[in-house]
C-alpha cells in the first residue's frame, strides 16, 4: 500500500511539473489567439492566461512588445489583471484613480484627487525595489499627463489656475519620488 502511495504521489508530481513547463508554451499560444477575429477566441485566451497567472508574465511581458496593437494592448490589460490579482489593493487603488480622473475631467473633483490616487495606487505595488521603482515611474507618466491636461483644461477655461499649478508641483514630486527611489533602491 506504502509504494502505492508513492507511485501515485510521484505520477502526480510528474503532472505538475509537465503542467507548469507546458505554461510558457500555452501562453505564447494563447498569445497569438489575441489577435483573432473571433471575439470568442480571444476573450477564451485573456481568460485562460489570466488563469496561468505568474507562469504567463514573461511572455505577456514579450507581447507588450509586439508590432500588433490588438495584442500588446490586451497583453497590457492582462498583465494588470494578473498584478490585481495577486495585490488585494492594486486595483481599487487603480479603479478609483481612473473614477477619480473622469471626474476631474469633467469638473467634478480637483486635481489633488487624481493625484492622491495614482500615488496609492503606485505605493500599492508589490515590495520589490524594482517592482516599486516600475510603478512610481507609472505614475510619473500617470502626473506627466495630467499636469498637460491640466494645462489644456486651463486655457480652455475648465479647471482653475490652481488646479493646473497643483499638478506641475504633482509632476515634480513625483519625479523627485522616481529619484529618490532609485538612490535608495527602496520604498521611502
Amino acid at each position: 500500500m506504502l509504494r502505492l502511495i508513492v507511485w501515485v504521489g510521484l505520477a502526480m508530481a510528474c503532472a505538475f511539473n509537465a503542467v507548469a513547463e507546458d505554461a510558457p508554451q500555452d501562453a505564447a499560444a494563447l498569445i497569438k489567439q489575441l489577435g483573432s477575429d473571433k471575439f470568442e477566441e480571444r476573450d477564451a485566451a485573456k481568460k485562460k492566461l489570466i488563469e496561468l497567472g505568474p507562469r504567463a508574465v514573461e511572455a505577456l511581458n514579450e507581447a507588450g512588445k509586439s508590432g500588433d496593437p490588438e495584442i500588446k494592448t490586451k497583453a497590457g490589460e492582462i498583465l494588470a489583471a494578473i498584478k490585481d490579482n495577486l495585490d488585494p489593493l492594486t486595483k481599487p487603488a487603480r479603479e478609483t484613480y481612473e473614477a477619480a480622473l473622469i471626474s476631474f475631467q469633467r469638473g467634478l473633483k480637483d486635481v489633488e484627487s487624481v493625484y492622491t490616487w495614482s500615488l496609492r495606487w503606485a505605493e500599492a505595488a508589490p515590495g520589490t525595489p524594482a517592482e516599486y521603482l516600475a510603478a512610481l515611474k507609472a505614475h510619473l507618466a500617470r502626473m506627466q499627463t495630467l499636469e498637460a491636461a491640466a494645462v489644456k483644461m486651463e486655457g480652455a477655461g475648465q479647471c482653475t489656475k490652481m488646479d493646473a499649478t497643483a499638478a506641475k508641483y504633482f509632476l515634480k514630486q513625483a519625479e523627485l519620488l522616481v529619484k529618490q527611489a532609485q538612490l535608495e533602491g527602496q520604498k521611502p
